[in-house]
């Protein structure tokens, strides 16, 4: 028994050694050891602002036009228990979403269909509408003003600033 024991305290160094370095290597420098929230957290978060585009990039990080030129506030994410609607764009969209193990799923949004006289919005609003159920994660970062960013299966990326939702003001 005594050589068995001699032999797995001499080979955990090296396990928990390997550990580490596999750890250091697949982090990359800089990135903060956050814990990804749970469900109930995250949704809690969500749900508690209304979600400001202030960014967006495409798959090579490229910034993209993420803002109409008539000069309306910015395109807005809005989340309760299971519905996300995206607003101040042309018309009223909405979808339903979950969130499951740090990820999050979009439903194909619902839209309604009046005309929009400001292209450059109807563009950006068919964008947002066509990208949204593509989103594969989310992250939270900043302090007492948070920031969301949404990361697409193609590479791209949105991010947004966070405003205190007032209570009566959810869906």
């Amino acid at each position: 028994m005594r050589p068995l024991l001699h032999s797995v305290f001499k080979t955990l160094p090296a396990f928990t050694l390997a550990a580490l370095m596999t750890a250091c290597v697949s982090m990359p420098q800089g990135a903060p050891m956050v814990s990804a929230p749970s469900s109930a957290e995250a949704s809690k978060q969500l749900q508690a602002y209304f979600w400001d585009l202030k960014a967006a990039y495409d798959s090579q990080g490229q910034a993209m036009p993420h803002k109409n030129s008539s000069g309306q506030p910015a395109p807005r994410l809005q989340f309760d228990a299971q519905k996300v609607s995206l607003q101040n764009l042309c018309n009223m969209i909405g979808a339903n979403y979950t969130l499951k193990d740090g990820h999050l799923e979009i439903s194909v949004p619902m839209s309604t269909k009046r005309a929009c006289v400001d292209r450059d919005l109807m563009t950006l609003e068919q964008r947002m509408t066509t990208q949204l159920p593509q989103v594969q994660r989310f992250d939270f970062s900043g302090g007492a003003a948070p920031n969301l960013v949404l990361r697409f299966a193609d590479g791209s990326r949105w991010e947004f600033a966070g405003t205190p939702a007032p209570q009566n003001q959810r869906y």
